[in-house]
């Protein structure tokens, strides 16, 4: 089963609600997905995530995400599946300016003894911590320059 924190969030509902973007839009949502399918899968296998972290990073069950993997999944990711995506692919992007592409793609599996992440790697941390876990890495990484 997967932590609560993996299908919902922490924060306070308004707030999220108060920000628009493209991801608002039901067209632009089936649009996009299936680039953010394709980017959110290239990342993970990159990061050597396994398949039920992977589910649970994304916000989709294992099944789908088998199916994302394998490139067999044509559906629409919800507005929080794809934040989701967005900020993996944001933290990814920040990883491999500020590291370059050998500790870039691995960092995310090194445990971290930063007050942020208390010895856990910085995937665990997401795991454990969901979508605002996430902003929370997305954030580290781009104050680390």
């Amino acid at each position: 089963s997967y932590p609560k924190s993996a299908v919902s969030d922490n924060t306070d509902a308004s707030a999220s609600q108060s920000i628009q973007g493209p991801f608002d839009n039901t067209e632009d949502s089936k649009r996009l997905s299936p680039s953010a399918a394709i980017g959110a899968r290239n990342i993970l296998r990159i990061w050597c995530v396994p398949s039920a972290s992977a589910a649970i990073l994304i916000g989709v069950s294992l099944s789908t995400w088998y199916r994302i993997r394998h490139g067999q999944w044509s559906g629409t990711f919800t507005h929080e599946q794809m934040t989701r995506v967005s900020l993996l692919l944001g933290i990814y992007r920040g990883l491999q300016i500020q590291f370059g592409e050998d500790l870039g793609d691995r960092w995310v599996n090194l445990r971290n003894n930063g007050p942020l992440f208390c010895g856990r790697t910085p995937c665990e941390f997401m795991i454990n911590e969901g979508i605002s876990g996430m902003w929370q890495v997305r954030r580290y990484v781009d104050g680390i320059g």
